[in-house]
């Protein structure tokens, strides 16, 4: 018999199954959509409708375009903030919660039970009248009809239902079921998926490019060779460290011979924490780290021969090292299932907000996506132009042209090279021209490098100063502000930005301390910035 337990818990396995399904296969963000914007008619922010996945691998569908109010957003968190319990250890709330700054918009999983439905329910419980059966019986009551003054379904001479109290008479309802309702909190109720925007504060970790890939393969095999780097070098000194390169390649010399064993036990014992720490060292290993204890030099023993077995044990040493990276490898290879933080919101993007207003919004600003594919062919479209060229390498009729005839590789090759230039440049010289390739090639990339790191934004900014932290403001907390930066500013009052007699923008608006700038101002705030003649060079820009 199918009962109201078995589809709620056929519904639960459905959306378990897809929940599973989303939070390991795709992962946590948005997958299309949800871009924020400024509301035209009003000094609210505007989320686009989009679809997001959150990590429990619940669906964050939001219909049409939602209005959000940012500032009121930001007063409900700060007086979350100063309201908040003491916890243990006691914690006081900040003294002062300025709302200026950056924030950040989030998307939360939201459910919501909306008004009960009443229940359909039959005149007599399916049975006949006075609770027979169709066809003799009782109605599930175990014998006989049910009479005056007997036990009618389980419910004595008088039953009670929802707090109603029913007399159990032949031709009268029976308890439960006819004429008697339900109680309202005992009616069924639905329950509809719905969303919550919010705001947090801007932590600056979701900015630091180390802390977003910490999760990836690369940073775990980094990080697994440099806990080993750091292990070995605590008990490894860098003379010893230098001996046992010598050692290990052969370079020793006999006078070595007394320094050798200090410097091979050190290595032993590195290498003896490293396969401890490992969770089920192979016992090949063990037997190979047993063969490598070093020993003291013999009596009998020269020093040559002493530093040609110390090298031995060395050098097996450095074998387990490599095996050692290996695993560290190969253990990075095997992705581990995503952990789900206690926060479940995901951030669509930074607002910076001043004077109850948003400045300026950046929706690429700790945003996480999904893994859709969608997502990834329209950032890098690699596959479908791998697919096209594969399309061309595959379907390229090579051995048949259109009229069946055979082709051959000298008639394509005279085709396109009628006069063998470019094959005799390929042959001449061992192949000197595809070697002179490859040499470009590695000039560019070296080239390449170093202009990077030349032009990298740390080194840019070091020392700069940014003039984006006081637009917006007025002119007095501006020259206050940049006064201690030692930048003069120069005041250029103007009716609108259309005014502004600006030649070009810089990249970013950062001026060197000692630098001398002219703000422009509207209606009693900076609206931009321009360096002065003879300034341009340090990067200033409005």
């Amino acid at each position: 018999m199918l009962s109201d337990l078995d589809l709620i818990s056929l519904e639960r396995y459905v959306i378990a199954k897809d929940q599973l399904h989303n939070r390991y296969l795709h992962g946590s963000g948005v997958v299309c959509g949800l871009a924020i914007t400024r509301d035209d008619c009003s000094d609210n922010l505007v989320v686009e409708c989009g679809y997001a996945l959150d990590c429990h691998g619940r669906d964050i569908v939001v219909p049409n375009r939602q209005s959000f109010d940012l500032d009121a957003a930001i007063r409900a968190c700060l007086l979350a903030e100063r309201t908040r319990p003491v916890c243990d250890p006691p914690s006081q709330p900040p003294a002062a919660c300025p709302d200026d700054g950056t924030w950040c918009v989030t998307l939360r999983y939201r459910e919501a039970d909306i008004r009960p439905q009443k229940p359909l329910i039959a005149g007599s419980c399916g049975c006949g009248r006075g609770g027979t059966a169709m066809g003799g019986g009782t109605c599930g009551c175990g014998g006989g009809s049910a009479s005056a003054g007997s036990s009618a379904c389980g419910c004595g001479g008088t039953g009670t239902s929802g707090g109603t109290t029913t007399s159990t008479t032949t031709g009268t309802a029976t308890c439960g079921c006819g004429s008697t309702a339900f109680a309202p909190g005992c009616e069924p109720t639905r329950t509809v998926e719905c969303f919550e925007l919010g705001v947090c504060r801007d932590d600056q970790q979701c900015h630091d490019l180390s802390a977003r890939l910490a999760s990836s393969m690369p940073a775990q095999i980094i990080a697994c060779l440099r806990d080993a780097w750091a292990k070995v070098g605590r008990q490894v000194d860098p003379e010893s460290q230098k001996l046992n390169a010598k050692l290990a390649m052969g370079k020793a010399t006999p006078r070595d011979a007394g320094a050798a064993y200090a410097a091979v036990w050190r290595l032993h014992a590195a290498m003896s924490d490293l396969v401890r720490g490992c969770e089920s060292p192979s016992p090949e290993v063990v037997q190979e780290l047993a063969a490598a204890r070093p020993t003291p030099q013999l009596a009998e023993e020269s020093n040559a021969v002493y530093v040609a077995r110390s090298g031995t044990a060395v050098r097996q040493l450095l074998l387990l090292a490599v095996l050692y990276a290996r695993d560290c490898i190969c253990k990075a290879m095997l992705p581990p299932c995503p952990p789900c933080p206690d926060d479940d919101r995901i951030i669509l993007g930074c607002v910076t907000f001043r004077d109850g207003k948003a400045q300026s919004i950046c929706n690429l600003s700790c945003r996480k996506y999904a893994g859709s594919f969608v997502n990834r062919e329209y950032w890098l479209p690699v596959l479908p132009m791998l697919t096209w060229v594969a399309g061309l390498l595959c379907c390229l009729p090579i051995i048949q042209d259109q009229r069946g005839d055979r082709r051959d590789l000298q008639v394509l090759m005279s085709a396109h090279d009628p006069d063998g230039v470019l094959r005799d440049a390929l042959l001449d010289n061992d192949f000197a021209a595809v070697r002179d390739l490859f040499t470009r090639a590695g000039s560019v990339r070296t080239a390449f490098r170093r202009g990077a790191s030349r032009f990298a934004p740390q080194r840019w900014a070091a020392g700069r100063v940014n003039l984006s932290d006081v637009l917006g403001t007025n002119v007095r907390s501006a020259r206050t502000r940049l006064a201690k930066r030692r930048v003069e500013v120069t005041e250029v009052v103007v009716d609108s930005r259309d005014d502004i007699p600006l030649r070009g923008l810089g990249l970013l608006p950062l001026v060197a301390p000692g630098s001398r700038v002219t703000a422009y101002v509207v209606d009693g705030r900076i609206v931009a910035f321009r360096a002065q003649q003879g300034q341009e060079e340090q990067g200033g820009g409005g």
